[in-house]
């Protein structure tokens, strides 16, 4: 059996935390990722919906008097987001949290096989050691919003 020094010992238990960290951060980035994109898809539907010459249009529920009113202020909505949409960048948003998720996702499937490659091995050899603190600790904190 090989003995582990507390150095071997911390830099599993750091791989194994990093590891955690990245699952947290998919996870986080995962969920900001779908809620952007339900809020670019409820945009849209409400800027088509409102369109001229649109199905919702003619409805005749429409030609009532509160039909009128709703009808009004669902336009204004719908042009006030059709006018915002550029600026709230949702599409760049999506792009930029898909990179993260899918990024952390790697990151940690790397650390995951680290951790196992050791495991099976017994030993931690100074070439995995040395990629761990260039490449991964570096991405993990470039990455905070």
């Amino acid at each position: 059996m090989t003995h582990w020094s507390d150095e071997d010992f911390d830099f599993v238990v750091e791989c194994w935390n990093y590891f955690r960290r990245c699952l947290q951060f998919d996870c986080y980035y995962g969920h900001k990722l779908r809620d952007t994109r339900v809020q670019n898809r409820t945009v849209e539907i409400i800027i088509a919906a409102a369109a001229s010459g649109s199905a919702v249009a003619s409805l005749a529920f429409w030609a009532t008097d509160v039909g009128k009113v709703v009808w009004t202020a669902f336009t204004t909505v719908a042009a006030l987001l059709a006018f915002a949409k550029p600026f709230l960048n949702l599409s760049d948003s999506i792009e930029s949290k898909s990179k993260l998720v899918t990024e952390y996702r790697a990151v940690a499937a790397a650390y995951r096989n680290l951790v196992f490659d050791i495991r099976q091995r017994r030993e931690i050899s100074d070439r995995e050691r040395a990629r761990r603190s260039e490449e991964h600790t570096s991405e993990l904190q470039s990455h905070h919003d």
